[in-house]
């Protein structure tokens, strides 16, 4: 049985590509500067997720909360190994404990996600800059330092992630466009694509999103599709398995 379904829609003029999966599929893991998705291990399809330094080409850090089994996925740099967010102020993380527990919260630290230390194996967690999905005030929740490099700049390609705490479903998203778009331009094409409307100063009940590295580090991977970047590596990515 496969893993996952795969849908591409085009909103608010943006190419939308997902990968829509389950909760306990997901794996974070660091790349090491070593690979990007289009030369990754045959087992796994995925997308780009942490923000890291483009230089120097062999600094694997990690510059978000990203931890699987109970582990940050690493770095040879200590303070950088998936312990914080540097960029973006918010976390989704799943606990395979006997609830099954997915969930979203504000956290700068790895030690702030309330219940992850009690989660089992397949446990999960990955940081980035809120989306806010529904709340008009959605700029306020991006993080300052996502904020000032990022939410008044266009590029071609941009990643993020959505929860749906309800049903423990992931979605993995990639948008594309010829012409560069703003942060605001992908979040309204995924809150068209999810049927959402900023209606109040509250985010929807359970679907969760995070913006992830974008640009050329903006890369999905499956049997469907192969959304390529710009060649570079990667260091954190979220994969998953093909069939389960």
């Amino acid at each position: 049985m496969s893993s996952y379904t795969y849908t591409s829609v085009t909103k608010n003029g943006i190419n939308l590509y997902i990968i829509k999966t389950t909760a306990n599929n997901i794996q974070p893991k660091n790349a090491n500067r070593s690979w990007n998705l289009t030369t990754c291990p045959n087992d796994f399809y995925g997308i780009n997720a942490t923000w890291f330094n483009l230089t120097p080409s062999n600094d694997n850090s990690v510059l978000n909360i990203a931890m699987y089994n109970g582990s940050v996925v690493g770095s040879n740099n200590p303070n950088y190994c998936g312990e914080i967010n540097d960029i973006g102020e918010h976390v989704i993380a799943y606990t395979s404990n006997s609830n099954n527990t997915l969930k979203y919260q504000h956290a700068l630290h790895l030690s702030e996600i309330s219940g992850l230390g009690g989660g089992g194996s397949g446990s999960w967690a990955i940081g980035g800059a809120a989306i806010s999905l529904g709340n008009s005030n959605w700029e306020e929740n991006v993080g300052n330092t996502f904020s000032v490099l990022y939410l008044n700049n266009t590029t071609t390609a941009r990643t993020a992630i959505v929860a749906n705490t309800n049903s423990n479903d992931i979605y993995l998203i990639v948008g594309k466009a010829t012409s560069g778009f703003y942060v605001s331009d992908f979040r309204t094409a995924i809150q068209q694509y999810l049927g959402i409307s900023d209606t109040s100063s509250y985010d929807h009940t359970y679907y969760k999103g995070l913006f992830l590295d974008g640009g050329g580090s903006s890369e999905l991977v499956c049997d469907e599709v192969t959304c390529s970047g710009d060649g570079r590596t990667l260091t954190g990515v979220l994969l998953l398995r093909r069939n389960m």
